[in-house]
Protein backbone atom coordinates (compact mmCIF):
# COMPACT_ATOMS: atom_id res chain seq x y z
CA UNK A 1 0.00 0.00 0.00
CA UNK A 2 2.65 2.74 1.33
CA UNK A 3 4.81 1.75 -2.25
CA UNK A 4 1.26 2.42 -4.31
CA UNK A 5 0.61 5.58 -2.46
CA UNK A 6 4.30 6.38 -2.84
CA UNK A 7 4.44 5.98 -6.81
CA UNK A 8 1.00 7.91 -7.20
CA UNK A 9 2.96 10.65 -5.20
CA UNK A 10 5.95 10.55 -7.78
CA UNK A 11 4.11 10.15 -10.64
CA UNK A 12 2.38 13.91 -9.74
CA UNK A 13 5.32 15.29 -8.97
CA UNK A 14 7.10 13.97 -12.32
CA UNK A 15 4.14 15.12 -14.29
CA UNK A 16 4.96 18.59 -12.24
CA UNK A 17 8.51 18.23 -13.51
CA UNK A 18 7.25 18.23 -17.23
CA UNK A 19 8.50 14.24 -17.47
CA UNK A 20 5.06 12.60 -18.32
CA UNK A 21 6.25 9.04 -19.81
CA UNK A 22 7.75 8.89 -16.14
CA UNK A 23 4.68 10.03 -14.61
CA UNK A 24 2.54 7.35 -16.58
CA UNK A 25 5.12 4.63 -16.22
CA UNK A 26 4.82 5.46 -11.85
CA UNK A 27 1.18 5.98 -12.41
CA UNK A 28 0.50 2.78 -14.26
CA UNK A 29 2.94 0.69 -11.38
CA UNK A 30 1.10 2.30 -8.61
CA UNK A 31 -2.41 1.19 -10.41
CA UNK A 32 -1.40 -2.38 -11.00
CA UNK A 33 -0.60 -2.60 -7.12
CA UNK A 34 -3.78 -0.86 -5.93
CA UNK A 35 -5.74 -3.31 -8.13
CA UNK A 36 -4.01 -6.03 -6.31
CA UNK A 37 -5.05 -5.06 -3.19
CA UNK A 38 -8.84 -4.42 -4.23
CA UNK A 39 -8.72 -8.12 -5.48
CA UNK A 40 -7.67 -9.18 -1.71
CA UNK A 41 -10.28 -6.57 -0.11
CA UNK A 42 -12.41 -4.20 -2.62
CA UNK A 43 -13.66 -2.50 0.40
CA UNK A 44 -10.54 -1.94 2.17
CA UNK A 45 -8.84 -0.21 -0.86
CA UNK A 46 -11.78 0.51 -3.65
CA UNK A 47 -10.73 4.23 -2.98
CA UNK A 48 -7.54 4.71 -2.52
CA UNK A 49 -7.89 2.95 -6.50
CA UNK A 50 -10.42 5.37 -7.69
CA UNK A 51 -7.76 7.84 -6.72
CA UNK A 52 -5.26 5.71 -8.68
CA UNK A 53 -7.27 5.51 -11.88
CA UNK A 54 -7.61 9.67 -11.60
CA UNK A 55 -3.98 10.20 -11.20
CA UNK A 56 -3.53 7.61 -14.20
CA UNK A 57 -6.06 9.12 -16.76
CA UNK A 58 -4.12 12.27 -16.28
CA UNK A 59 -0.86 10.81 -17.18
CA UNK A 60 -2.38 8.67 -19.87
CA UNK A 61 -3.57 12.26 -21.65
CA UNK A 62 -0.51 14.15 -21.15
CA UNK A 63 1.31 11.49 -23.06
CA UNK A 64 -1.39 11.32 -25.63
CA UNK A 65 -3.29 8.27 -25.34
CA UNK A 66 -6.59 9.51 -25.07
CA UNK A 67 -9.08 6.88 -25.51
CA UNK A 68 -7.41 5.00 -22.38
CA UNK A 69 -7.32 8.07 -20.25
CA UNK A 70 -11.13 8.17 -21.10
CA UNK A 71 -11.79 4.48 -20.48
CA UNK A 72 -9.93 4.98 -16.90
CA UNK A 73 -11.23 8.11 -15.67
CA UNK A 74 -14.68 6.11 -16.24
CA UNK A 75 -13.37 3.51 -14.14
CA UNK A 76 -12.49 5.79 -11.39
CA UNK A 77 -16.47 7.38 -11.79
CA UNK A 78 -17.64 3.80 -11.80
CA UNK A 79 -14.99 3.13 -8.40
CA UNK A 80 -16.36 6.54 -6.77
CA UNK A 81 -20.51 5.80 -7.55
CA UNK A 82 -19.95 2.36 -6.09
CA UNK A 83 -18.39 3.64 -2.73
CA UNK A 84 -21.56 6.20 -2.70
CA UNK A 85 -23.52 3.86 -2.85
CA UNK A 86 -22.33 2.28 0.32
CA UNK A 87 -21.36 5.34 1.96
CA UNK A 88 -22.48 8.54 0.58
CA UNK A 89 -21.08 10.83 3.14
CA UNK A 90 -17.38 9.72 3.42
CA UNK A 91 -17.26 9.51 -0.60
CA UNK A 92 -19.32 11.71 -1.94
CA UNK A 93 -16.22 14.82 -2.58
CA UNK A 94 -13.73 11.69 -4.09
CA UNK A 95 -16.82 11.69 -6.55
CA UNK A 96 -17.09 14.97 -7.25
CA UNK A 97 -13.36 14.72 -8.37
CA UNK A 98 -13.68 12.15 -10.41
CA UNK A 99 -16.91 13.48 -12.32
CA UNK A 100 -14.32 16.88 -12.76
CA UNK A 101 -11.68 14.47 -14.10
CA UNK A 102 -14.10 13.24 -16.52
CA UNK A 103 -15.39 16.52 -17.78
CA UNK A 104 -12.13 17.44 -18.54
CA UNK A 105 -11.39 14.02 -20.35
CA UNK A 106 -14.47 14.36 -22.39
CA UNK A 107 -13.70 18.50 -23.27
CA UNK A 108 -10.66 16.96 -24.33
CA UNK A 109 -12.02 14.92 -26.50
CA UNK A 110 -15.18 16.90 -27.48
CA UNK A 111 -17.97 14.90 -26.47
CA UNK A 112 -20.04 17.38 -26.26
CA UNK A 113 -23.28 15.88 -25.07
CA UNK A 114 -21.36 13.69 -22.56
CA UNK A 115 -20.13 16.84 -20.62
CA UNK A 116 -22.97 18.89 -20.41
CA UNK A 117 -24.29 15.26 -18.25
CA UNK A 118 -20.96 14.89 -16.80
CA UNK A 119 -20.58 18.56 -16.09
CA UNK A 120 -24.63 18.92 -14.70
CA UNK A 121 -23.50 16.12 -12.10
CA UNK A 122 -20.60 17.92 -10.76
CA UNK A 123 -22.65 20.83 -10.34
CA UNK A 124 -25.43 18.63 -8.52
CA UNK A 125 -22.80 16.89 -6.63
CA UNK A 126 -20.76 20.30 -5.02
CA UNK A 127 -24.65 21.56 -4.35
CA UNK A 128 -25.06 18.40 -2.34
CA UNK A 129 -21.68 18.87 -0.90
CA UNK A 130 -22.22 22.52 -0.14
CA UNK A 131 -25.64 21.82 1.56
CA UNK A 132 -23.45 19.58 4.23
CA UNK A 133 -20.81 21.94 4.58
CA UNK A 134 -21.31 25.17 2.90
CA UNK A 135 -17.84 27.04 3.90
CA UNK A 136 -15.97 23.88 2.92
CA UNK A 137 -17.69 23.28 -0.65
CA UNK A 138 -19.13 26.79 -1.31
CA UNK A 139 -15.53 27.97 -3.60
CA UNK A 140 -15.64 24.38 -5.48
CA UNK A 141 -20.07 24.86 -6.20
CA UNK A 142 -19.09 27.89 -7.37
CA UNK A 143 -16.01 26.63 -9.84
CA UNK A 144 -18.58 23.88 -11.10
CA UNK A 145 -21.12 26.69 -11.96
CA UNK A 146 -18.44 28.98 -13.67
CA UNK A 147 -17.01 25.92 -15.52
CA UNK A 148 -20.76 24.41 -16.63
CA UNK A 149 -21.53 28.09 -17.97
CA UNK A 150 -18.24 27.70 -19.92
CA UNK A 151 -19.10 24.98 -21.39
CA UNK A 152 -22.51 26.41 -22.38
CA UNK A 153 -20.97 29.28 -24.42
CA UNK A 154 -18.31 26.67 -26.12
CA UNK A 155 -21.49 25.07 -27.36
CA UNK A 156 -23.07 28.67 -28.48
CA UNK A 157 -25.98 27.83 -25.84
CA UNK A 158 -25.56 31.57 -24.31
CA UNK A 159 -29.07 31.57 -22.70
CA UNK A 160 -28.34 28.64 -20.48
CA UNK A 161 -24.76 30.06 -19.60
CA UNK A 162 -25.68 32.71 -17.66
CA UNK A 163 -27.79 31.05 -14.52
CA UNK A 164 -25.01 29.33 -13.78
CA UNK A 165 -22.53 32.20 -13.70
CA UNK A 166 -24.57 34.63 -12.17
CA UNK A 167 -25.23 31.93 -9.23
CA UNK A 168 -21.28 31.76 -9.30
CA UNK A 169 -20.97 35.37 -9.20
CA UNK A 170 -23.36 35.25 -6.12
CA UNK A 171 -21.41 32.61 -4.36
CA UNK A 172 -18.29 34.00 -4.83
CA UNK A 173 -19.86 37.68 -3.84
CA UNK A 174 -20.97 35.38 -0.08
CA UNK A 175 -17.33 33.65 -0.13
CA UNK A 176 -15.45 37.58 0.04
CA UNK A 177 -18.36 38.69 2.59
CA UNK A 178 -17.90 35.43 4.66
CA UNK A 179 -14.02 35.81 4.42
CA UNK A 180 -14.24 39.56 5.45
CA UNK A 181 -15.93 38.85 8.77
CA UNK A 182 -13.91 36.13 9.88
CA UNK A 183 -10.88 39.01 9.37
CA UNK A 184 -12.85 41.45 11.10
Amino acid sequence: RELAHALDSLSLKQSQAGQPQEALASAQEGNLIYRKLVRQNRDAFLSELATSLINLAKAQGETGQQEQSLATVNEAAAATTELVSKNRRAYLHQQALALNNLTAVQTAQGLWDDVLKTQQQVVDTYRELAGQRRSGYLASLAGALANQSVIFTTLGMREQALPPVQEAVDLYRELVRSNRDASA
